[in-house]
């Protein structure tokens, strides 16, 4: 599963395969703790379960004003939006 964690910096897309790897540099610049992190990736399987690609949703984290990660699911375009469009010009390469 992949989550789009909101940064200072934009949208980080994060797989999680590559929880164990992210640095604690990364943590620092993404503003996010290891704890929650874990936590919202607990959260959006919770949201997610049940829901296939057809549903065309995917799980969505940014803090919200009192500091806390909020987790949701937004809907998404094939066409439109541009992390789907890289995967598919990484399958045709």
């Amino acid at each position: 599963m992949e989550i789009e964690l909101g940064t200072d910096y934009g949208v980080v897309l994060i797989h999680e395969k590559e929880l164990p790897w992210i640095t604690e540099e990364e943590l620092e610049e993404f503003r996010i703790s290891r704890k929650d992190l874990r936590r919202v990736f607990t959260e959006a399987a919770i949201l997610m379960k049940g829901r296939t690609a057809r549903d065309r949703v995917r799980p969505c984290a940014d803090q919200a004003l009192d500091g806390k990660w909020e987790v949701v699911l937004e809907r998404y375009s094939p066409i439109s939006d541009p992390l789907m469009q890289d995967i598919d010009m990484r399958k045709k390469h």
